[in-house]
């Protein structure tokens, strides 16, 4: 009973702690790296659009107008001192010349936007999203581990299925092969096949618009806290975004097709999918994987990353 109350009491003051870090991150609004994750945020919303299987002209709007805003701002406050920056500007101006070569038109204030940030950095070439066949997506699946990990992508072109027993095939490699902390393997595996089931969940998803529809399968990946305490329960999660990486590449490496989807659910969302699946209260959720057989020919999300000074310290 005492060790219990001491868990719950110890748990308590971990997550205020957390809670006051998301807080001065939020109160600290005007620093670089708060703005700087903004634009990231923005500028890849971007570019899934341009990227999307159906592709319709004049989309996400108000996302641009606040792209080019928080492009502005931190120009004008820390200048251009992150390569992240550039990867935006290129991502607005590779969807002006797509709306301009199809005489398509821009929404006025929004393309006053666009021109201003355009001015601010003339010398900066248009993206490109990457365009290629199925072959050349997975020409790296057996190769070395540099290029296999360099060559692995998210996609969104999906059409036809993938066999069962190849997916169970990718979730035993990486079973067999993701380290977790003191071994606990608290990483739960749903693999969701009935159609109308996938189709259930993704209503309660919110990043799958325009794509969701063209998966084959679902899997969804939880964590068990029946493993964890109240102050190692953070734990569950970061096991789980190490399951996750480990699963993508075993996806990959059996050529199946793969996109990863958050599973931020609200309480009200969370209670619904929880209810289709009857999951125990113990799981949390920690990642959706949307999977099938990629399309003939694919454009994929440039996602830049960052450059290796901009988040390495050496001590």
């Amino acid at each position: 009973m005492i060790k219990k109350l001491w868990h719950r009491i110890a748990g308590l003051r971990i997550a205020n702690y957390r809670l006051n870090a998301l807080l001065a991150a939020e109160d600290d609004s005007a620093n670089s790296e708060f703005i700087l994750s903004e634009i990231i945020l923005h500028y890849h919303v971007l570019e899934k659009g341009i990227t999307m299987p159906d592709r319709r002209y004049g989309f996400g709007l108000e996302n641009i107008k606040e792209l080019c805003e928080l492009i502005i701002k931190y120009n004008n406050t820390f200048g251009c001192n992150s390569n992240q920056i550039i990867y935006a500007v290129q991502a607005i101006k590779e969807y002006k010349h797509i709306h301009i070569s199809n005489n398509e038109v821009i929404r006025r204030d929004v393309n006053d936007l666009i021109d201003s940030v355009l001015d601010l950095f003339p010398n900066v070439e248009e993206s490109s999203q990457p365009y290629m066949t199925d072959e050349e997506f997975y020409r790296a699946s057996d190769k070395s581990f540099y290029e296999f990990s360099h060559n692995r992508h998210s996609c969104r072109h999906f059409e036809g299925s993938v066999s069962e027993e190849l997916v169970i095939k990718a979730i035993t490699l990486a079973q067999e092969t993701t380290p977790s902390a003191c071994n606990r393997q608290s990483v739960k595996v749903k693999l969701i096949t009935n159609k109308d089931l996938v189709a259930n969940v993704l209503k309660f998803q919110s990043g799958n618009r325009g794509f969701g529809h063209t998966f084959d399968k679902l899997i969804i990946l939880t964590t068990d806290m029946s493993y964890w305490n109240y102050v190692t329960n953070i734990g569950g999660y970061v096991d789980g975004g190490i399951y996750l990486m480990n699963l993508l590449y075993s996806l990959y490496f059996y050529k199946i097709g793969a996109c990863t989807l958050n599973s931020y659910f609200v309480k009200e969302q969370s209670i619904q999918v929880r209810g289709l699946l009857d999951l125990p209260k113990t799981e949390e959720f920690v990642a959706i994987i949307g999977i099938g057989k990629i399309k003939k020919n694919v454009t994929l999300a440039k996602s830049g990353r960052k450059e290796i000074r901009e988040i390495l310290r050496i001590y």
